[in-house]
């Protein structure tokens, strides 16, 4: 009976309190052109785009914020990850967002590295 006790003990001690990690397989295709390039296209150009000159065209977006290319969106990832996951205070785009798969599926990608 002390030993169904003690192993009882530490399966609660060994499964409680911990937060379940999330790892990231980096051995599927995920790439700019299968993830990356969509996403930006769809969610960031109509307001980041180059071809936009004017404040107003760019929906108040910072002129010098561009991704026209993927090695513009590398320059910027780290505040574009900044955006999209912890400022909620101003999220991206404004006026509604990418689903949560989209979401996950951008997440995975920057994991990786951003592959091209």
């Amino acid at each position: 009976m002390h030993y169904v006790v003690i192993t009882l003990l530490l399966v609660l001690v060994g499964c409680g309190g911990e937060e379940e990690s999330t790892t990231v397989d980096c051995s599927v295709p995920t790439n700019w052109t299968t993830v990356g390039a969509p996403f930006v296209y769809t969610w960031c150009t109509p307001c980041h785009s180059p071809s936009l000159e004017s404040l107003e065209d760019r929906a108040g977006a910072y002129l010098h914020i561009n991704f026209g290319s993927y090695e513009d969106v590398v320059a910027f990832s780290g505040a574009i990850e900044n955006v999209i996951y912890e400022d909620a205070a101003n999220p991206m785009p404004p006026g509604g967002g990418p689903s949560p798969e989209e979401l996950d599926a951008v997440a995975e990608w920057i994991a990786c590295g951003m592959p091209e």
